[in-house]
């Protein structure tokens, strides 16, 4: 989530405001809590390191969900 120009929460926000259906993993080494987008909903999040079947698996659980 820590990103050069901005952090990655703000990126979020930022895209979450044009695509407001779109869904976001957001991915970070860092263990502090991710939060909840502009709804309130918890944001989906994976932290590093992690296994390219735990990366499968979590992109695969966000996909599947019904859009909203």
């Amino acid at each position: 989530m820590i990103l050069p120009v901005m952090n990655g929460r703000d990126l979020v926000e930022k895209v979450l405001a044009l695509r407001p259906g779109i869904r976001v993993l957001c991915v970070s080494g860092y263990a502090e809590a991710i939060g909840e987008d502009q709804s309130g909903k918890p944001l989906d999040y994976l932290k590093k390191p992690f296994a390219p079947e735990t990366l499968a698996a979590k992109v695969r659980e966000v996909l599947s969900r019904p859009s909203e």
